[in-house]
């Protein structure tokens, strides 16, 4: 899947999201300081439809919650590592963004590639099996309980993701947290 705001991507940025999907459902770019830029990735597609799917039914809507956990195995690949620009995995919303190109990576956390592998299948989501789907998409969404899957995100250093968990607690306090360390990420939406 790639943006249609992306006017610096190159057959060389996709390559390697391809290459790595022979051992994962789904591969994509995460910046060395834990940022997910967009929503470049590649998945699986006879996986990928059936979590779709469940996705929609749970009033999902946001692409990159497939590569936070409706897949259960998710490849995060660190540009720098396979010689890709981090120029080429922006998204350009603006006229300004287009001529000030921009990519600003203040602290590296992410070193090499980041492989988050869970072994569960659809059945286990659909039967609620909650030792299976732990640290989680699911696991968040059926027990509101957001704590194992941002843990996981932190130390991986997956920040963005992290945060994103936050912002799906029921408590204002957590959710203003996930928002804290998006603002220090440098998103301005989420």
């Amino acid at each position: 899947m790639v943006p249609n705001d992306m006017p610096y991507i190159t057959p060389d940025t996709l390559k390697p999201l391809i290459d790595e999907l022979k051992n994962f459902d789904a591969t994509t770019y995460i910046y060395p300081n834990g940022h997910l830029e967009n929503a470049l990735m590649a998945v699986r597609r006879t996986v990928t439809l059936q979590f779709m799917n469940l996705l929609a039914d749970y009033g999902r809507s946001k692409i990159f919650d497939l590569i936070r956990g409706g897949l259960p195995k998710a490849l995060f690949l660190n540009p720098l590592v396979h010689g890709v620009e981090l120029k080429n995995l922006i998204n350009v919303n603006t006229r300004d963004e287009l001529i000030n190109v921009n990519v600003n990576v203040h602290e590296q956390v992410i070193k090499s590639d980041v492989s988050i592998v869970r072994e569960y299948s659809i059945n286990d989501v659909l039967s609620r099996r909650l030792n299976k789907i732990m640290g989680s998409l699911w696991y968040t969404l059926i027990t509101g309980d957001p704590w194992p899957e941002f843990r996981l995100y932190t130390e991986a250093g997956l920040h963005f993701l992290a945060a994103h968990v936050l912002l799906d607690s029921v408590n204002e306090n957590v959710k203003q947290l996930g928002r804290r360390i998006l603002t220090s990420l440098g998103v301005s939406k989420a």
